[in-house]
């Protein structure tokens, strides 16, 4: 059943907040209206301004519910004070009670849990004088104690509810302020390893510009290979540099000087990763597959944090990474087997700083990137990437089996 709630929660979403509360006011007034026909039934025979006026209360302590998340205190003011005429009731109909009032307890709990402490501690009070009044004037006296004890359950319970709340809350602004740090950190990467594309890109550029004006007036036909290079050249670095926009660093570090992955070095990483104990198999499929720099650098780190998290969070029996392509996408799937037990809600959602950077590594890129816990134990990461046609390196992905 709990697997199920879950599922629909992860599909829909939560339930907005108060969504049933028109439903729990609705209840309880029905219920406030069959106690009072129930104990008034006789006595008020003939009177109908009595009953009218003990519905009027029944109402006013139940109803005002529908608000007792957006206005708690206001709410509980309101049924506060229909519970004190709640309690004159009986000298209108003979000393005959209009019996028990479940909606105070609500309305308190719902003040403890949705208002501010010094509200929430004020309706303590007025609960407290309410119990000390009955005690002193009820002629069921013996029942006091009991009430006393549900109404510190209740207004305990609330104050648990909203300390709960607060906690949640306070994890969840964490929780999105990691992830609002590990994708700045991922665009600061993304920036420093394009830095070092467009940087090689302007070297070319500089040196064929040079060759070709050498060549000029010696040599045409070099100096045509020459300026077809700087096009070409120029258009990678156009390519790369649409990407750079949504990547620029804020943090102003010097750039990583060392060669930027790609695909050609996918074997070298598994290996790697099969030498430290993981059990990795890779297939490739698609032949020569041309590809921009920072598409191919996704695909290594996409690979490489998979492979980290597995070895890190799981104890699979095997790791499949399968890259594969068409003429207009690359697709990128890693699947390990060694989820143990499910995993928690936020998950699958989130999954850690490392799926956050890769997600946004691939949105960057016009991509998209998934990452679910199946229910066969299995983890999965996958993502596709778009090819640009116009603006690419050609790597060689040789066909495996």
């Amino acid at each position: 059943m709990s697997t199920r709630l879950s599922a629909a929660r992860a599909r829909f979403g939560p339930l907005p907040a108060g969504r049933f509360d028109p439903w729990l006011a609705a209840a309880l007034a029905v219920v406030q209206l069959l106690i009072l026909r129930e104990s008034w039934g006789a006595v008020t025979a003939g009177r109908p301004a009595v009953m009218t006026l003990g519905v009027v209360v029944a109402l006013l302590m139940t109803l005002p519910l529908v608000a007792r998340r957006r206005a708690p205190f206001a709410v509980f003011l309101v049924i506060a004070g229909a519970t004190f005429a709640h309690a004159l009731l009986p000298l209108l109909t003979q000393g005959v009670l209009a019996g028990p009032a479940p909606a105070p307890l609500v309305a308190l709990y719902s003040v403890a849990a949705y208002d501010r402490p010094d509200r929430s501690w004020f309706a303590a009070a007025v609960s407290a004088g309410w119990v000390g009044v009955l005690y002193f004037v009820s002629d069921a006296a013996g029942f006091v104690p009991f009430l006393a004890a549900v109404l510190v359950a209740t207004w305990v319970s609330g104050r648990l509810a909203r300390t709960r709340a607060l906690y949640v809350a306070e994890l969840e602004r964490d929780r999105e302020a990691r992830a609002r740090l590990a994708v700045a950190d991922e665009r600061a990467r993304i920036a420093r390893e394009l830095h070092d594309v467009i940087a090689h890109a302007v070297s070319v550029i500089h040196v064929q510009a040079r060759a070709a004006r050498g060549a000029l007036h010696s040599d045409l036909p070099a100096a045509e290979g020459a300026l077809e290079a700087v096009e070409h050249t120029a258009g990678q670095a156009l390519g790369e540099m649409r990407l750079l926009l949504g990547a620029l660093r804020e943090d102003g570090a010097q750039p990583e000087r060392s060669p930027q992955p790609n695909i050609t070095d996918l074997d070298a990483l598994v290996d790697r990763y099969r030498q430290a104990g993981l059990p990795v198999r890779m297939h490739h499929s698609g032949g020569a597959v041309p590809l921009p720099a920072a598409v191919g650098v996704a695909v290594y780190r996409i690979v490489q944090e998979s492979l980290t998290n597995a070895l890190k969070h799981a104890t699979p029996t095997e790791v499949v990474v399968r890259i594969g392509h068409d003429d207009t996408h690359v697709q990128v799937e890693v699947v390990n087997d060694g989820v143990a037990g499910p995993l928690p809600q936020h998950a699958a959602r989130d999954g850690g700083l490392g799926l956050t950077g890769m997600r946004e590594r691939a949105r960057l890129l016009g991509g998209h990137l998934s990452a679910t816990a199946e229910p066969a134990g299995r983890f999965r990461v996958h993502a596709t990437l778009p090819v640009d046609t116009d603006d690419r390196h050609a790597v060689e992905l040789q066909e495996q089996p």
